[in-house]
């Protein structure tokens, strides 16, 4: 007896219905009041936020380190110490590198102009879906680099702490702008099925 109730509960549960998920989905989607063009300008007001506080921390980071940076507020949160540590260029400063060695580093708030001026170029372009992956290289870059912060330099900087928060809302915002299509889509090629 026992046997057959975990038989019967196993078949219950066996098939995963894609289908019924799909459905709540697109019900969700047809509800949901959706326009393209802002979506578009959103995320490329984000990204265009996200090239400001890169700024701001390129500032940082050329600024003489015995300067206080302005969010040197705590002895956990503290700018210089992160833009001017050996991880605030790529490649990151070898401990055994001389000071001048000549070797090329460029600074981790450069890439991060670089990027999010992609994201929002592509945005404006409606390549949503290499603004997807290029978002998705920027967040695990940041996420990195927080990892980074929390457990080997032991501070934060509170313009990477923005960034993490800005390439998190972009890469929401684009796999909703993708899902919302996908699911509007399968709706109107459904409709068009006899």
């Amino acid at each position: 007896m026992r046997a057959s109730f975990y038989g019967a509960e196993a078949v219950a549960f066996a098939p995963f219905d894609f289908a019924g998920i799909r459905m709540v989905l697109s019900t969700w989607a047809r509800g949901v009041s959706y326009n393209e063009a802002a979506m578009r300008y959103l995320i490329a007001i984000l990204a265009l936020a996200g090239i400001f506080d890169s700024v701001l921390a390129l500032r940082i980071h050329n600024q003489n380190p015995s300067d206080a940076p302005p969010c040197a507020v705590s002895e956990k949160f503290d700018c210089g110490a992160v833009n001017h540590g050996r991880y605030a260029v790529f490649p990151p400063i070898g401990f055994d590198e001389a000071e001048h060695s000549g070797k090329i580093h460029i600074p981790v708030a450069v890439i991060g102009i670089l990027g999010y001026a992609l994201i929002a170029g592509l945005a404006l372009s409606k390549q949503y879906w290499l603004t997807l992956q290029a978002a998705e290289i920027g967040f695990a870059c940041a996420a990195f680099l927080s990892f980074l912060e929390a457990y080997v330099i032991e501070k934060w900087c509170i313009y990477c702490l923005y960034s993490m928060c800005i390439i998190s809302a972009i890469l929401v915002l684009t796999i909703a702008k993708l899902l919302i299509d996908f699911l509007r889509r399968g709706k109107t090629g459904a409709a068009a099925t006899p």
